[in-house]
């Protein structure tokens, strides 16, 4: 016998969440991991803006936002709970 388990909604319940400058260097961004799925905002003066919602192969564990010498953009590092990561840059051209 073969079980399949999927989740009919997406998580909602904010688990991690970092502030900085990932999609251009004048921007301010909110980044929320949800379980599997990563949410990344623009903050405005009136409200936060969804930019990108997007799922990641695994649940999120860890996220942190660092800039690497002479870049004008955060890069964002994704850890999951197996102990799998990425490096991931936002690409304005593609989204």
């Amino acid at each position: 016998m073969h079980c399949y388990v999927v989740t009919a909604h997406r998580a909602s319940c904010a688990q991690l969440s970092v502030r900085g400058s990932f999609t251009g260097p004048n921007d301010t961004n909110l980044i929320v991991a949800k379980g599997s799925r990563l949410v990344v905002y623009t903050a405005t003066q009136e409200s936060l803006q969804p930019v990108l919602d997007t799922g990641v192969y695994g649940r999120i564990a860890a996220i942190e936002l660092y800039r690497v010498a002479g870049a004008e953009r955060d890069s964002l590092y994704i850890l999951t709970e197996r102990l799998k990561f990425c490096i991931v840059e936002y690409d304005s051209t593609t989204g």
